[in-house]
């Protein structure tokens, strides 16, 4: 297990990040701003399929893209699900690494604020990469984006809405 026991080290977030490009988002909200739809706009941005999963707007667009009520519905239709970004409650997340794993997904990652010690035991009983996020996902690229795609992506980083969101949330980048 890469990070069995450990917070999630820059190669394991390389790996994720560099290897993987179909992200299912758990709770992707359709309301402008809201940070679920900002971290995705973001990475979709970025040149991840972003795949929303939200049984409120199942069969409606967000982004886009067809939302799915739930991961298997997204999978049977044909969605490759590589990583599943969960932005819900901490007590609603267990299910979810379960989930992940049925549908044949490499990476948990449990969104700013959100972690819970079953879903954690779950996805490493399932074998997936397991991360909690300690800043906003936009910060996790763009502190490694330099290593995967060269000095382009840091600086698309710098200059996007997701660093002013991040920003006026009080949340800093990692300084160089």
């Amino acid at each position: 297990m890469f990070n069995e026991g450990k917070d999630m080290t820059p190669d394991v977030l390389i790996k994720i990040l560099g290897d993987y490009r179909h992200i299912a988002v758990v709770g992707l909200s359709a309301k402008p701003h809201r940070p679920s739809r900002d971290v995705s706009a973001y990475m979709q941005e970025a040149g991840y399929d972003i795949i929303p999963i939200n049984p409120l707007y199942a069969g409606q667009q967000i982004l886009g893209q067809r939302v799915y009520a739930t991961l298997a519905d997204a999978a049977a239709a044909g969605e490759q699900i590589e990583i599943v970004n969960v932005f819900r409650r901490p007590e609603q997340t267990p299910p979810f690494a379960d989930e992940a794993a049925g549908v044949g997904a490499k990476a948990l990652w449990l969104q700013l604020g959100i972690a819970n010690e079953e879903t954690k035991r779950r996805a490493q009983a399932a074998g997936l990469l397991y991360h909690i996020e300690r800043k906003t996902p936009c910060f996790s690229y763009g502190d490694i984006s330099e290593s995967l795609w060269g000095e382009m992506g840091s600086q698309k980083q710098h200059n996007s809405p997701m660093h002013v969101w991040a920003y006026e949330s009080h949340i800093s980048p990692k300084s160089n």
